[in-house]
């Protein structure tokens, strides 16, 4: 077996097949055992993360230590510290540094482990899921941690399951569908593999991956849809710079959303997610609301005392209905029309009032008086 340290590239309009050099510092190092995910961002042909198991020196022959239980492969492991990452369209390579959380969650290096890459459309962020594989020191013991990355933090995150046992399995593909982890193939660690061996069945497994739980399930779903789970978004928190920052300012301008030309669109660079603008949103149309009513209780009290609400001041009438006074002595007329009288009319009333004769005397008065 021979280490290289270039890569193979397919030209899908040629249909031809070409040799690249591969990052390798120093022009040394060779590298095997790893995985090369495409990010699809930015206005061009994006971006290839590598994550790399184990480097020596290029072009030396040895034999490959796969399936001898006990021993050690050697190689030296490849931090993930760092991640190498190939810029497709400018042909340049560039490492980009990641944090996480406490050194006892720092992902270690592995190899014949699988990836897939994740895309939140809901706040625009990637997560590069990081399954399986087995130990350097010693190939019958697997590693069972699975590690996120999210982007464009670059910040790696442990999630935990249940029955960690399933991911003691090597050699295998994974592929990122809807909200689920599809594996396929692979074996246990430290098992021989025979040329003509066939897969076997059951290392097809489904990994369902929602908010509030992941979950091993026997069944796929043609309909999920990938959303962040809690675990790993409550260690980003919304962050969307690396915590050393971006390595180059073209990487970080290719997360934000595109506009023709080739530039990120206006306004963007601060970094707004989906979920932050629609709470800006929202808290606009309160504010609106709010504000037309403080205006129309301005407006309100700048009135005249007499064109406000009649039914207010009714309210308050010592003979309002609810004084338990009748409902004729609220304000307005009460009274139908043909029950009312004009001023000419009461006056007339009154003047014929007063030129009434007086009473005669009662019959008893007369007798008292005689």
């Amino acid at each position: 077996m021979q280490t290289t340290k270039q890569m193979l590239v397919f030209d899908e309009s040629s249909h031809s097949i070409a040799k690249q050099e591969y990052y390798a510092p120093g022009a040394t190092d060779g590298y095997w055992q790893g995985n090369l995910i495409h990010l699809p961002i930015g206005n061009g042909s994006g971006y290839l993360i590598s994550l790399m198991a184990a480097s020596r020196t290029a072009n030396l022959s040895w034999t490959d230590a796969d399936g001898d239980s006990g021993n050690s492969e050697d190689a030296n492991g490849v931090s993930l510290e760092y991640i190498p990452i190939y810029d497709i369209d400018r042909d340049i390579w560039f490492k980009q540094r990641t944090t996480f959380v406490g050194w006892d969650q720092k992902p270690e290096p592995r190899t014949r482990f699988c990836s897939a890459l994740f895309h939140n459309a809901m706040n625009n962020t990637f997560e590069l899921w990081m399954h399986g594989g087995q130990r350097l020191t010693n190939q019958a013991e697997g590693v069972t941690e699975i590690y996120v990355l999210s982007m464009p933090s670059f910040t790696w995150t442990q999630v935990n399951t249940a029955f960690p046992s399933n991911n003691l399995i090597r050699s295998h593909t994974c592929h990122a569908v809807g909200g689920q982890l599809v594996i396929v193939g692979g074996y246990p660690p430290g098992i021989v593999v025979e040329s003509n061996v066939t897969c076997d069945p059951d290392y097809i497994k489904v990994l369902a991956i929602g908010e509030e739980d992941i979950n091993w399930t026997p069944n796929y779903r043609t309909d999920s849809t990938y959303r962040t789970p809690l675990s790993i978004s409550n260690i980003v928190r919304g962050n969307r710079v690396p915590l050393y920052g971006f390595v180059n300012e073209q990487l970080g301008n290719a997360f934000e959303p595109q506009c023709p030309g080739g530039a990120s669109c206006p306004g963007t660079s601060g970094g707004l997610t989906v979920g932050a603008i629609a709470g800006c949103a929202i808290a606009g149309i309160v504010v609106i609301l709010a504000s037309g009513w403080l205006l129309w209780y301005c407006r309100n009290r700048q009135r005249p005392a007499g064109t406000r609400n009649n039914s207010q001041n009714a309210e308050h009438d010592p003979r309002s209905p609810a004084n338990g006074q009748p409902e004729v002595v609220k304000t307005g007329n009460a009274l139908p029309a043909s029950h009312q009288r004009t001023t000419s009319q009461v006056t007339e009333v009154h003047r014929a009032d007063a030129e009434l004769p007086a009473e005669p005397p009662s019959r008893a008065q007369t007798q008292h008086t005689v």
